[in-house]
């Protein structure tokens, strides 16, 4: 989580080992005010060293086609589009650092 003067203003999760999945999908979130500072880039890096660091080679992160900046930032750190989410419509990226 992203604390600035006592506010929330980002989180990450990695959710999916519960439910029995392999690789973990990332859900991230940065407030509208807050946007465009970075804050983004910081939760995507420290979600994907998380991962790095329980030994997880993979994950993945569903996206809204019309959210151009987030897509922006997933691409950037290396996501790469892999399929579009039948129920919802969205892009599904994912990204692998080997095994």
């Amino acid at each position: 989580m992203v604390l600035f003067q006592e506010d929330w203003v980002g989180f990450f999760m990695l959710r999916g080992w519960d439910a029995g999945y392999e690789r973990p999908s990332l859900g991230l979130m940065v407030d509208e005010g807050h946007a465009g500072k970075g804050l983004g880039t910081l939760c995507l890096q420290a979600a994907m060293t998380e991962c790095r660091l329980m030994g997880i080679s993979s994950c993945m992160l569903k996206v809204a086609p019309e959210n151009r900046r987030a897509r922006g930032i997933y691409e950037k750190a290396g996501f790469i589009f892999e399929s579009v989410c039948p129920t919802k419509g969205h892009e599904i990226l994912s990204i692998r650092w080997g095994s």
